[in-house]
């Protein structure tokens, strides 16, 4: 049985110095997942770039004339109005030349504007998985770009590179493969002509990296994705999108291209891959000492409402929180089976000792927990 994988392409590897298309490269990633599709597996695409190819090919400079008399949140600035239009102009243009490329190779190409609500939500994202698992079922390419129009009216993503994160754990991808510009996670810093590229990395802790300051925040972020996607069973590579043949040889499996963090952990289910981290965490739990502790050993274990402590947030029923122990070390997410409301009722009866009989005893399942990963939840005690 094939792989599914999530490509994340950056700007820089399908577009000329000059600013324009570049056509080769898009032929050659189309022409690398053709061949992959053969042996049965499946793509996803996140593409980025849209506000570049707005500016550079339908020429909208930083300065073009704009209009705010009609807009009613009077603190969007007429940057960020720019900044729109022109993502919004370069979002067709970019999956014009993608599906041209992929048509060549019989790839049907099929473009899905999505918000950071649309993955945050339970109700959208049960309806956007369905529409990618057909897609992927009909043997469609989806290609991901954030729907700018909604980065003042909802909750915006933090770039591409985390619309993917949330993606790949959320889909249940195999494999997520970062295409940059760049060779992979290098051994020292970019101004050191000695240092070298990093081809796998079994543990980032233990890893010699040095110099990971003057590393930019785009390599830091790469670094916190593989963590969180390791651990959550995913496979994260980075690659030089711009080397001839390096997706060919990435898909083929060959460790001699790009940074490679396999994955460590078990696949998460269906429900628990979106609790991870996609769904809007509503509010936090705060665990007794002892549920905490095995908790953080990764023994699986409902919480009940006799180990909980507090709580704070505005959390309905089903409803996605953030559990604590009692020196705010996050220990996972999970879905809660009673409102915020209902539970800080039940602690006040348990506190003066009335009699609650909730109808039930259990407040997030462990089928609907997900535990942090492992260095997670060891920094946050170093923090701590």
């Amino acid at each position: 049985m094939g792989q599914r994988i999530l490509l994340k392409i950056g700007s820089s590897v399908v577009t000329t110095p000059q600013g324009n298309p570049d056509h080769e490269s898009l032929a050659l990633i189309a022409r690398a997942i053709a061949e992959r599709k053969v042996a049965g597996d499946q793509f996803l695409i996140v593409g980025s770039g849209a506000e570049e190819w707005g500016r550079r090919v339908a020429q909208l400079d930083e300065d073009f004339d704009v209009d705010e008399s009609r807009i009613e949140q009077r603190g969007v600035l007429r940057a960020t109005l720019r900044q729109q239009i022109r993502t919004i102009a370069g979002q067709p243009l970019i999956v014009r030349h993608y599906a041209d490329a992929f048509a060549r190779q019989d790839l049907c190409l099929i473009h899905l504007l999505v918000a950071r609500q649309d993955l945050a939500e339970q109700s959208r994202f049960d309806r956007l998985r369905s529409v990618v698992m057909n897609l992927l079922r009909l043997g469609l390419v989806p290609f991901f770009a954030h729907n700018a129009l909604a980065i003042h009216s909802e909750p915006a993503f933090g770039g591409e590179d985390e619309l993917a994160c949330l993606l790949a754990t959320s889909l249940q991808v195999d494999r997520l493969i970062l295409m940059t510009d760049v060779d992979g996670i290098f051994d020292g810093p970019p101004s050191d002509s000695n240092s070298t590229p990093i081809r796998e990395i079994l543990d980032l802790e233990a890893t010699a990296i040095r110099g990971l300051e003057e590393f930019g925040d785009g390599v830091r972020a790469k670094l916190e994705a593989a963590r969180l996607l390791r651990g959550f069973g995913i496979e994260m590579q980075i690659i030089n999108g711009r080397s001839l043949g390096s997706l060919r040889d990435a898909l083929s499996g060959s460790t001699a291209v790009g940074t490679r963090f396999p994955a460590r952990g078990r696949k998460l289910k269906l429900r628990k891959s979106w609790v991870a981290l996609a769904a809007d965490s509503r509010g936090s739990v705060c665990v007794s000492s002892f549920l905490a502790d095995s908790l953080a050993a990764g023994k699986p274990a409902s919480i009940l409402l006799i180990g909980v402590e507090k709580a704070d947030g505005e959390f309905r029923n089903r409803d996605v929180v953030t559990v604590v122990d009692i020196s705010d070390r996050k220990l996972g997410r999970g879905q809660v089976r009673m409102s915020i409301g209902d539970l800080k009722q039940y602690l006040e009866h348990r506190r003066v000792g009335m009699d609650s009989r909730p109808s039930s005893t259990i407040l997030i399942h462990c089928d609907e927990f997900v535990p942090a990963p492992t260095t997670e939840i060891e920094s946050s005690r170093s923090d701590g």
